[in-house]
């Protein structure tokens, strides 16, 4: 492995995304303007490229940089989609993009027809995977892209990841440019080129769309709060209601004459009715049936 300034700034920028994605679900503890789909076809793209883990040795570094690209985004993966609130604040309703239909499909079809013909007999699983994890990589933060159409507004840890993990490609491009001129023999792989183009072409237009956003600097760590269900609210202040009845009507029934008084008039104050009341159950039951979700609130901590 040929080291270099290039090289060594893509990997950290790539690490360095994953990190603030990390330190951003955990303390944010919600997963808005986040594409799952986008961060699982990277996983497919580590473990595809990453299997010679086991064949071959190449470096230290190499090795514990590929384990780490694995570990870190199946992190994520199990955050967004298992840990509760993160879960349950995944936008999934705008994160559409079918990626297995338009990525990992289409990207296995161009594999087995590049490899086959490149490599008839030495094609080996290997060499199929490698090449399959570089077509998918370049088409990788398309679902990122079009979840991000959706927000006017994003949070500065949010588009920090999303940059960073956007412009990484862009030194790696430099990195090939570097060794082809200064390491001997060095092998020109197509593949590489074309993908790595199509990569940061998508990852300039993203970039693009990050500056069209409304950044919110203040809301580093912005955590998900559930508020009381109107519902409940509702429920106390009919049982309130039905106590100040009851209470009314012993003072009655007791000869408490001023202190049913000093009850009928607190009543009249508060505009509050007896429980019995006709003209009033039809807003209550409405109530009951349009507000019985908590209501989701962001509170800045």
């Amino acid at each position: 492995m040929s080291m270099n300034i290039f090289r060594l700034t893509g990997d950290s920028l790539h690490m360095l995304s994953h990190s603030i994605l990390i330190i951003r679900l955990l303390s944010a503890k919600n997963a808005q303007a986040i594409s799952l789909k986008s961060i699982e076809l990277y996983l497919l793209v580590y473990v595809s490229r990453y299997l010679d883990l086991f064949t071959t040795f190449y470096s230290l570094y190499n090795s514990i940089m590929k384990i780490l690209f694995i570990l870190t985004t199946a992190a994520i993966v199990y955050i967004i989609r298992y840990h509760e609130p993160n879960y349950a604040t995944y936008d999934k309703a705008h994160d559409t993009f079918a990626h297995w239909k338009l990525a990992v499909m289409p990207c296995a079809f161009v594999t087995l027809i590049t490899t086959i013909f490149d490599h008839p007999i030495t094609g080996a699983i290997l060499e199929l995977l490698w090449t399959f994890s570089i077509y998918l990589e370049s088409v990788a933060m398309l679902p990122q892209l079009v979840l991000l159409e959706h927000y006017q507004e994003i949070e500065c840890l949010t588009g920090s990841y999303i940059g960073l993990k956007s412009c990484y490609r862009g030194f790696y491009i430099l990195n090939w440019v570097y060794r082809s001129y200064y390491t001997p023999f060095y092998w020109h792989h197509p593949v590489v080129y074309i993908a790595g183009v199509l990569q940061t072409v998508i990852g300039a237009c993203i970039l693009v769309e990050l500056r069209n956003k409304a950044w919110k600097p203040k809301d580093l760590f912005v955590r998900t709060t559930y508020t009381q269900p109107r519902l409940s609210r509702l429920q106390d202040e009919e049982d309130n209601n039905q106590q100040e009845a009851e209470g009314s009507r012993n003072d009655e029934n007791g000869g408490g004459t001023s202190s049913s008084q000093e009850m009928r008039t607190r009543k009249a104050k508060s505009g509050s009715s007896e429980p019995n009341d006709t003209a009033a159950s039809p807003v209550a039951s409405n109530d009951k049936d349009n507000l019985t979700q908590p209501l989701l609130q962001y509170q800045v901590v």
